[in-house]
């Protein structure tokens, strides 16, 4: 199976695949308002549970034309 969405890296950052680990992130930004002001393609997240099926539909890639990455500081691993 080809990846469709291969990690990418830079001299700083890791552009990645979403993991279960990046719930919390997800739901952090996915449910601020200042955040979501510029995110056009979905309603606030209002619990967790949303931004783990947000991550869940993304851990497959094969089918869909589009991603979200996550994106890591090598320096800090954040």
């Amino acid at each position: 199976m080809v990846d469709e969405f291969p990690q990418l890296e830079t001299e700083r950052l890791i552009l990645r695949r979403l993991t279960m680990d990046d719930v919390e992130f997800v739901f952090q930004h996915f449910s601020d308002p200042m955040i979501y002001r510029y995110l056009m393609d979905e309603e606030p997240m209002t619990d967790r549970a949303q931004a783990k099926g947000l991550v869940e539909f993304y851990l497959d890639p094969v089918g869909k034309s589009h991603n979200r990455w996550g994106i890591v500081v090598k320096a800090t691993d954040a």
